[in-house]
């Protein structure tokens, strides 16, 4: 079921009921969280690349500086 359909449902089951529909409350906010969680690993995984293009980026840097003063 797509999110949407939950809250569809929950909708129409929360009209009948008082209690006992905190499992669609529970899977909407796990599935929430595991969206969040693979933004976050995702821009992480960025972060670390983007690290590592620039420390290559700084150490060409320093040999053209090296090879500027001393060439």
């Amino acid at each position: 079921m797509t999110d949407e359909q939950v809250r569809e449902h929950y909708d129409s089951a929360a009209k009948n009921t008082a209690t006992g529909l905190d499992f669609y409350l529970d899977e909407l906010r796990r599935r929430d969280y595991a969206r969040t969680m693979k933004a976050t690993n995702d821009l992480a995984r960025r972060a670390f690349w983007l690290g590592v293009v620039n420390g290559g980026f700084a150490l060409i840097a320093a040999v053209a500086a090296i090879i500027a003063l001393f060439g």
